[in-house]
């Protein structure tokens, strides 16, 4: 598959987790 792809669905995964870390 894309890797872009591949970091696309890392990212969506750990940026939530960041952002309600953040707020």
């Amino acid at each position: 598959h894309n890797l872009f792809l591949h970091s696309a669905l890392v990212l969506s995964r750990k940026v939530p987790q960041s952002v309600h870390g953040i707020q």
